[in-house]
């Protein structure tokens, strides 16, 4: 009976997105973010495995697919009409496309290197293949700035909700062995990569109501939503904090570093506040013997573990520098790597992920593919420099691009430590804050074009 109603519950939800988007395919766009948690969803189709959030994309670029062919059918001269779509497209993101094109073809050779080429398709299709088609349809489909700010209080809304849900577990005991929450992750770790950004940019919203002039404010209730902003900062840090993850509480320290760029003046005052909070939240965790043992290199701490999973992922890019190992198989090839690698048994046998964003590229995706990678943040980096290179186009974005860029930071901060890509949800993410700086630049195109 619970199974019933939860397929009933999974198809109404999809329904619900079928026809918000069919009534108006920017909305259908902008729920996706907010939809990130949804990954956890899980059906299955015939013999292929899918997720609520997945077939939620799918459906938007069914819909996306549909108008572009009305409009097609409808054109007098469809070819001239596809040629023009065709360099819209192209113009959009130039070299980007490029790039995009060369990832994926190096995640299928990824497919081709792995013995296990049902497990490697299904990343490939999670990982890049849904996260690439909302990119394009984030650049395409969204109209107005005004779009980019929706989203972000969409993709809050989720946040706060499993915060509040964490928070019910905090307060009934139903935590793991050592004291950390989880929520409704399969590790803590899960929840502290999906919180931060979300954190940032709750802080970037807030900072920007919090200094707009009354004029400027567009919604009833500016105080009520400056309150909700700083309850779902403070609830959603609270299970951060709980989740012990200081990777994540350094890469949100970072993130919130830029997002402080929001302030016109006075700027000094609100480092101070980020930077006492910091040491405030060092001092609760002076007792905790996994502060202490952060620098502990011999004994059994994380850091200590995560130098022996770098040493040995270097030791399988070594050996598979090209072509890497394929997908979905690190755990088991590190495993094979133990006996050549150390000559006594590692703190951790069982490691999913390298622990390192950029390793976890190489490792997949080979040497072509991990500099695809690098490639796509550069542009990006560019795509930043440009935009605040033109300060009539950068007065109109500031909210926009100070967000991203915290996202950005926060993302590859963590990376360092973790791998805050190879999930659903965070691959989507990544892909949101490239699709958004593209967005912006092609904005700032259009102003420029209207001088």
């Amino acid at each position: 009976m619970f199974d019933y109603f939860l397929l009933l519950g999974f198809l109404f939800g999809l329904v619900v997105v079928f026809l918000l988007t069919l009534h108006d395919l920017k909305w259908g766009v902008l729920l996706i973010p907010a939809l990130l948690p949804s990954y956890l969803l899980r059906a299955q189709i015939s013999w292929i495995p899918t997720t609520f959030l997945e077939l939620s994309i799918y459906l938007v670029f069914a819909v996306a697919l549909f108008k572009v062919g009305s409009v097609l059918l409808k054109s007098k001269s469809r070819s001239r009409m596809l040629r023009k779509m065709m360099k819209i497209f192209w113009n959009k993101a130039k070299g980007l496309h490029i790039l995009a094109l060369i990832l994926f073809v190096t995640a299928m050779v990824g497919v081709i290197v792995s013995d296990d080429r049902r497990l490697s398709l299904g990343i490939v299709k999670a990982w890049f293949f849904d996260p690439l088609i909302y990119f394009y349809l984030l650049i395409f489909v969204l109209g107005k700035l005004e779009d980019l700010k929706k989203m972000f209080y969409l993709m809050i809304i989720p946040g706060v909700v499993l915060a509040f849900y964490g928070l019910i577990q905090y307060f009934t005991g139903d935590l793991l062995m050592d004291g950390r929450v989880r929520v409704v992750y399969e590790s803590p770790n899960y929840v502290s990569l999906y919180f931060g950004p979300l954190i940032v940019i709750a802080f970037g919203l807030l900072l920007h109501n919090f200094t707009a002039k009354k004029k400027t404010w567009r919604f009833e209730g500016q105080w009520g939503i400056m309150l909700g902003l700083g309850l779902g900062i403070l609830l959603m840090g609270f299970i951060l904090f709980l989740t012990q993850s200081y990777a994540a509480w350094l890469a949100v320290f970072a993130g919130a570093l830029i997002a402080i760029m929001l302030i016109p003046k006075r700027k000094w005052l609100y480092y101070f506040l980020i930077l006492a909070g910091t040491i405030l939240g060092l001092i609760t965790q002076l007792s905790n013997p996994k502060l202490k043992a952060i620098f502990d290199f011999t004994g059994s701490s994380s850091m200590h573990k995560r130098l022996e999973i770098w040493q040995g992922s270097l030791a399988i890019i070594k050996d598979h520098w090209l072509f890497g190992i394929g997908l979905g198989k690190f755990q088991e090839i590190y495993r094979e790597y133990i006996p050549r690698v150390f000559s006594s048994p590692p703190l951790d046998w069982q490691v999913l992920h390298s622990h390192n964003l950029f390793l976890m590229f190489w490792l997949n995706l080979g040497v072509i593919g991990f500099l695809a990678f690098l490639g796509i943040l550069i542009y990006v980096i560019c795509c930043f420099v440009k935009l605040a290179k033109n300060k009539r186009v950068f007065q109109k974005i500031r909210l926009e691009y100070f967000i991203f860029l915290g996202i950005l930071v926060t993302i590859l901060v963590h990376g360092l430590l973790d791998t805050p890509y190879w999930k659903n949800d965070l691959a989507i993410l990544f892909w949101l804050v490239v699709g958004g700086v593209v967005w912006l630049y092609n904005f700032g195109l259009k102003r420029r074009a209207m001088k």
